[in-house]
């Protein structure tokens, strides 16, 4: 159980779908050791989702926030889910504990988001948007909470983005 663990992609991309609002994506993976340490490896898909990000945003990052959150939430649940599968005691009130015991990594591609997610020191995270920057702030905290590890990614290697945009490009990536 300790050699393997999850790695969650999360992107988006602004305003790309009707009256504004925006679309978010995510890849989920579960990942060798090696991969984690960021070497070329094996590894399993395990999820992904396309989905309508729930509040309008004016800036891209909020939209990589919501989309931050969100892969936060769904890498937890793997999380538990592999661990209960490998007989790790699930107690309530002490779901995050177990949570711990498998390795996982949240990856984004917004700088922005991932310099004010390891770097931000007030509510805010430093961000303009006081929503954005508390939605930021509780994903980073359940993140802390379960040994959570924030990792950036450069838009070549960000696996949601075939997810969130309909360019050729982007559809490579997958």
């Amino acid at each position: 159980m300790r050699d393997l663990g999850f790695v969650t992609y999360g992107d988006a991309a602004k305003g790309n779908r009707p009256k504004g609002y925006s679309t978010g994506g995510q890849v989920t993976l579960l990942v060798s050791k090696q991969f984690r340490r960021g070497l070329e490896d094996i590894c399993s898909l395990v999820s992904w989702r396309s989905f309508k990000l729930p509040r309008k945003i004016i800036g891209i990052n909020g939209g990589e926030s919501q989309a931050f959150s969100f892969a936060e939430d769904h890498i937890w649940l793997a999380r538990l889910f592999w661990a209960e599968l490998h007989g790790v005691p699930i107690e309530r009130g002490r779901l995050d504990q177990a949570v711990k015991d498998v390795h996982g990594a949240v990856a984004t591609d917004s700088r922005g988001i991932y310099d004010a997610a390891v770097s931000g020191e007030s509510p805010q995270k430093g961000l303009r948007s006081s929503f954005t920057g508390m939605e930021l702030e509780y994903a980073c905290q359940a993140a802390l909470r379960c040994g959570t590890v924030l990792r950036w990614v450069h838009g070549g290697a960000m696996l949601g983005d075939s997810l969130t945009k309909a360019t050729a490009v982007a559809r490579r990536t997958m």
